[in-house]
């Protein structure tokens, strides 16, 4: 059934990633329409979401971000889809780095680097980062898809891009690997999501909020002492991104417990802030918010 959903799917995919962005884009607006106005896709987690972390604004205010968060959401969606025929050049061109100097200076002090990013923006096209000066080996951090010939797929389109794919759950053994054999590498990691109850062991005051927080990346940054560098993505344009290369630390050994992890959300937690319609608000991140107990958590 999965091989058959594949073979069903993959020419409709590879067709709508061929499109120009000027088409591309027509067909966002008349997905915002269907996905908002028609299905109201999981319109009422993004409303409690908006209800929980922004409580100063408005009805009227919360309303207005709602919606153009909608609007970016399916122009990401098609510029996800993208990935599949999109040119390495255009693709440096629409997704930019302001200071490829930080990229320079890590590799040059021979520092292999996590670049931790977030649900903001478009996450999926920071491949661009190989195309500013970039050495190191890359390798893409994510959770393997269940249908192998879609993983595939994914693995393959992220690969032309000299950006390996690598499941979340083999990434502590891979890089322990490169750092025995002195091979420096470029991780890129997406840190933002909720974990599992089970897995609610720290917890910081993120968007005002008990929010348990998952902290792989700083554990291994602090184990192997690799650089970290926050990813500050804006959209200047549609189908058009500049990112920041913010250094969080190059001595990830001697930093606190939890200061590398409490960096990233204070940046991240900026960001919304100042454009909220940008974050991924769809997802449930604070359905574990009352159940904090100060005696069993670490609480950066």
């Amino acid at each position: 059934m999965k091989r058959l959903l594949y073979i069903i799917s993959y020419p409709f995919i590879k067709f709508i990633s061929k499109l120009p962005f000027k088409i591309l884009y027509k067909l966002s607006d008349l997905l915002y329409l269907l996905l908002y106005n028609l299905f109201k896709y999981r319109k009422s987690v993004v409303r409690k979401n908006l209800e929980l972390a922004l409580p100063d604004s408005s009805e009227l205010e919360r309303k207005k971000i709602e919606k153009k968060f909608y609007r970016h959401f399916c122009d990401l969606i098609l510029e996800t889809v993208k990935v599949f025929s999109i040119s390495k050049q255009e693709l440096k061109e629409r997704f930019k780095i302001t200071n490829p100097e930080v990229i320079h200076e890590l590799e040059a002090q021979g520092k292999s680097v996590i670049y931790m990013c977030a649900h903001y923006n478009n996450y999926e096209w920071i491949l661009a980062l190989r195309f500013h000066g970039m050495k190191n080996t890359s390798y893409g951090i994510y959770k393997k898809l269940k249908n192998k010939a879609f993983d595939d797929l994914l693995r393959k389109s992220r690969s032309k891009f000299e950006t390996y794919l690598i499941d979340k759950e083999a990434i502590p053994k891979k890089m322990a690997e490169d750092k025995l054999k002195n091979k420096k590498a470029n991780y890129g990691m997406i840190a933002d999501q909720s974990p599992k109850r089970r897995s609610a062991r720290n917890w910081l005051e993120f968007m005002g909020l008990n929010t348990p927080v998952f902290t792989g990346s700083e554990l291994l940054a602090k184990r192997l002492d690799l650089a970290v560098v926050y990813m500050k993505i804006e959209k200047v344009g549609r189908g058009y991104y500049e990112t920041v290369l913010e250094p969080v630390t190059t001595q990830a050994k001697k930093t606190d417990n939890g200061e590398i992890t409490k960096a990233y959300f204070k940046k991240l937690e900026s960001q919304i802030y100042r454009r909220p319609e940008f974050y991924l608000w769809t997802h449930k991140r604070w359905k574990y918010k009352d159940q904090y107990d100060r005696d069993q958590h670490i609480f950066f």
